[in-house]
């Protein structure tokens, strides 16, 4: 006979299909929109913002409703993405009011992360006296950073699969990477996050579109006016992924609002993996075992 406890969390594991969500990576280089694009999708909008700049830029556009709207929280951690997924899921509030969660950026969040990561374990191996090798005691760059960029990328990864998997639209935005393609010996564009990182991402997004801009003259008032384009298909040199059918390869200045309200609409079919995206290398990551705790890295506030 099953456990109680244990038959009632398989049987909270059962999907609720009445509920579809947007996931949308939108990454480019700084300056190209991404943040304001974002910020168009959704109705009532939690923005979790790592870059001061980024939501800074909303003030200047009154009608997406800063304050209203739009509600901004300050990144503080992983392991607060981590608590809003649980506070999502289990409609606590003020958080059941919101229909989508804006990660701004997202790249910087897992750099950020990667450099907590990287001082805990200076620390730990930094100089104390006594009668061990000092040389093993130091924190060294060319051997232990490996461990430390895997470490990164398990945290990272279970951060945004939980957000993600959590009944509610996620845009994140995030910059940009040249990373060199073996098989090819080419350059392709992609959004920054390490190898592992990005794999899981790839997995859990309906939507992963490059955004660039170019000026496109001025306007009466002197202001430059920039021609926008977001890229929602792969090619050789650019990694996108489009599991919404009817998308083009490129677009110019896209109502993505309403291209994304549609879709949900019309219950937010998927086109399987294989017809959204381009086959590719996924590097593969040895994963050694780690002396640093949760506790050591961040609790956000709970012992």
């Amino acid at each position: 006979m099953v456990d109680k406890d244990v038959l009632e969390a398989l049987t909270d594991s059962f999907i609720d299909y009445s509920h579809v969500n947007a996931k949308i990576i939108l990454y480019g280089h700084p300056g190209v929109g991404k943040t304001k694009l974002g910020a168009t999708i959704g109705n009532n909008i939690l923005m979790v913002a790592a870059d001061p700049d980024g939501w800074q830029t909303l003030i200047n556009h009154p009608e997406l409703g800063l304050g209203t709207r739009i509600k901004v929280m300050e990144y503080q951690g992983l392991k607060q993405l981590e608590y809003l997924a649980d506070a999502v899921v289990d409609g606590d509030k003020p958080f059941q009011e919101f229909d989508t969660i804006n990660l701004d950026t997202l790249s910087h969040m897992s750099g950020m992360d990667l450099d907590l990561v990287t001082r805990v374990n200076i620390k730990k191996k930094g100089y104390r006296p006594g009668p061990e090798d000092m040389e093993n005691m130091r924190f060294d760059y060319e051997k232990d950073m490996f461990g430390v960029y895997n470490q990164n990328a398990l945290r990272v990864k279970a951060a945004i699969h939980k957000l993600f998997s959590a009944n509610i639209n996620i845009v994140a935005t995030a910059h940009t990477y040249q990373r060199k393609v073996r098989a090819t010996s080419t350059e392709r564009t992609e959004p920054l996050f390490p190898p592992a990182v990005l794999a899981a991402i790839n997995a859990d997004v309906s939507l992963m579109a490059y955004m660039d801009a170019n000026e496109a003259g001025l306007d009466s008032d002197g202001t430059v006016v920039y021609h926008r384009q977001i890229q929602y298909h792969p090619t050789r040199t650019i990694l996108a992924k489009s599991r919404i059918g009817g998308l083009p390869i490129t677009e110019d200045d896209p109502d993505l609002r309403t291209i994304i309200e549609e879709w949900l609409a019309k219950g937010a079919q998927l086109l399987g993996h294989d017809e959204a995206e381009e086959v590719r290398e996924e590097p593969g990551l040895e994963l050694p075992s780690s002396t640093t705790t949760e506790t050591d890295l961040e609790n956000f506030g709970v012992n």
